[in-house]
């Protein structure tokens, strides 16, 4: 049997962009989720786990509602977070015995070898844990039951220093420090921008679309260099120009060699007869 795809479809949700947001991950991919910290990118985590309201739209988890079904689509997802609290008295033992309790793909057998390679923090109470020690945990956790979609929020760096030990096939959605180690290996990236627009697609789709434009006829003091995306206008898509698009391609063109950027010159006086109509302001 072919697994469908895990899908979201926003729509007149009070998030900003996310009301006309929709998008599709096949099984297997790895997702970079990009944008400003502590914005739409890590937002969007929480609400494919409805940690946070979706009052708009429908997430799909391989051809489940994930509203009407989630407590079986929940049996597929691993949340991995930096801002998960689990009660201060409980141990580690504790809490994978109740994991192994409420989750049939549970092995022990993969639970005590994660232990080791996690280094578990087997010994202290929760409230007497290290940073690092709870998203460890959750990793471990995850992993243990054989999630099938991997929610790396905010923990993108964690997610590739124990890369070795995530199976194969998994999907993943990677937010947060770290994520610019996974652009050679990502296949799809969710970018948010921050003036309300966002964009999608794989590395060398978005590449190919951004055009570093320089405006000629201009004074040199005065020249203007803008980035635009030119992109497929897809009814209901918000997809377009933002501030932090020119910090995008930096991170795109640091980080990911093989884009290549296609320079176009125009010139400033064809481009305001056209914006204008014909008409010229001087």
């Amino acid at each position: 049997m072919v697994m469908e795809e895990l899908a979201m479809e926003f729509t007149n949700v009070s998030r900003g962009p996310l009301q006309e947001f929709n998008y599709k991950a096949a099984p297997g991919e790895k997702v970079l989720v990009l944008g400003p910290s502590g914005g739409l990118s890590l937002e969007l985590c929480q609400m494919v786990m409805n940690f946070l309201n979706l009052d708009g739209g429908r997430i799909r988890v391989f051809g489940r509602n994930h509203r009407s079904n989630e407590a079986r689509t929940k049996l597929l997802l691993g949340y991995i977070g930096r801002e998960i609290n689990f009660y201060p008295e409980i141990r580690a033992e504790q809490l994978a015995w109740l994991y192994s309790l409420h989750y049939p793909g549970w092995e022990e057998k993969r639970w005590a070898d994660l232990k080791r390679s996690l280094k578990i923090n087997t010994r202290d109470p929760v409230r007497n844990w290290e940073e690092g020690d709870r998203e460890r945990m959750l990793l471990a956790l995850a992993l243990a039951r054989q999630a099938e979609v991997l929610i790396f929020a905010g923990t993108a760096e964690l997610a590739w220093q124990h890369r070795k030990l995530i199976p194969a096939g998994s999907t993943l959605f990677l937010e947060g420090q770290g994520t610019d180690k996974w652009l050679k290996e990502s296949d799809q990236i969710i970018f948010f921008g921050d003036n309300g627009n966002w964009t999608a697609g794989s590395r060398e789709e978005l590449g190919k679309r951004l055009k570093k434009v320089t405006l000629e006829d201009v004074e040199q003091d005065n020249l203007l260099q803008e980035f635009f995306w030119e992109l497929p206008q897809e009814k209901g898509l918000r997809q377009g120009i933002t501030a932090s698009y020119s910090e995008f391609q930096d991170y795109m063109e640091n980080n990911y060699p093989g884009v290549k950027w296609d320079v176009k010159n125009v010139d400033l006086k064809d481009l305001i007869r056209k914006l204008t109509g014909g008409r010229s302001n001087g």
